[in-house]
């Protein structure tokens, strides 16, 4: 006899361990509603029943909730990538994240404040992990596409064009080349393709994204259709190469969009980040220590897209004895601190 765990919840039952018939008006997301109090499932309860398309269920097909919640979590094979960049706060499993660690499927992996993670699953997996920004590892499929969950942040695949990467929040991003995919608390999912191509798969919907577009997915799931990216923005200041004195300099660029995304690091890889910031004007500024420094910038649309990022520029920030603060270019036969310690 088969097992049925029965769990009262809110007036509704959740059922684990139950085989359901699909009746005329059925859907994936309606059922997991029904049976399991959340729709969201959908995803995970289509693979568990290995679903070619989760949106086409027919009256009479069979769909089977397995024993418990948590062998959704062990359905994709293990197979384990490698910590090859970070900085900051980074935690594999509650432990602090170092160089060469290992992360397997079921792994957690979290960012705090300015951290950012770049993980390598095989040689074309490579997926970097932006700050305070939560996922939880769910393996690789039976297509070989690596599937992760997005709880909270943002995560850019940026390798990704032969094998794939299913990023699953309220809905699924199923992309293969280079995008960015963005989940707030809100439960509003936005994606930006920025080379090769997407497909979102939400409430009994489906949406392709070519390069170039983006896509909001809203808080019930459901996928709006695809969006221009917008250009990125042109840097006016500091212009690369620039020298300044100005311990806490201003970064103006050009374009007029609803937001911005900003980026100051140490390393062009925008790994060791300074900060990051989500500004509405063409404008911001902030402490900086004596340092080198590059900077971009991406301009961010009204549902929150984020388009791609500009051309980087670098710059250094030296401080003046007797002066306030100057702001020239870097005269390479006049060498200064800068440029004789790091040769910028």
């Amino acid at each position: 006899m088969k097992k049925v765990i029965a769990i009262v919840l809110l007036g509704s039952i959740v059922c684990w361990g139950k085989e359901i018939v699909v009746v005329k008006g059925d859907t994936l997301w309606h059922l997991c509603k029904k049976h399991l109090g959340n729709p969201f499932k959908w995803p995970e309860i289509a693979r568990y029943n290995k679903m070619k398309n989760p949106h086409l269920i027919y009256p009479k097909d069979k769909i089977l909730f397995p024993p418990h919640e948590k062998d959704l979590d062990r359905i994709g094979r293990l197979e384990q990538g490698e910590v090859i960049n970070l900085f900051g706060n980074v935690q594999i499993q509650g432990k602090v994240a170092r160089i060469s660690d290992k992360v397997s499927s079921y792994d957690e992996v979290t960012t705090g404040p300015c951290s950012k993670v770049e993980i390598l699953f095989g040689s074309d997996g490579l997926i970097q992990m932006m700050p305070n920004t939560q996922i939880k590892m769910k393996g690789v499929e039976a297509d070989g596409m690596l599937l992760l969950r997005l709880i909270k942040g943002r995560v850019l695949v940026a390798k990704a064009e032969e094998r794939g990467v299913r990023v699953m929040t309220n809905s699924i991003l199923e992309t293969r080349g280079n995008a960015l995919v963005s989940y707030s608390l809100q439960g509003i999912t936005t994606a930006s393709i920025f080379e090769g191509r997407g497909v979102v798969m939400g409430k009994d919907k489906k949406i392709e994204i070519p390069a170039g577009y983006g896509n909001q997915t809203d808080s019930d799931g459901i996928p709006q259709e695809p969006v221009l990216l917008l250009e990125p923005s042109d840097i006016t200041f500091p212009e690369d190469g620039m020298i300044t004195g100005n311990m806490k300099p201003r970064f103006n660029w050009s374009k007029e969009a609803d937001a911005y995304y900003v980026e100051v690091a140490n390393d062009p890889s925008f790994i060791p980040l300074v900060f990051e910031d989500f500004p509405t004007k063409e404008e911001v500024s902030w402490p900086l220590k004596e340092d080198l420094y590059f900077f971009r910038v991406a301009s961010v649309d009204k549902d929150g897209i984020i388009g791609r990022f500009s051309e980087m520029k670098r710059f250094a920030v030296e401080r003046r004895v007797g002066i306030k603060w100057e702001n020239r270019p870097l005269y390479l036969e006049k060498p200064t601190r800068m440029h004789q310690k790091e040769g910028f």
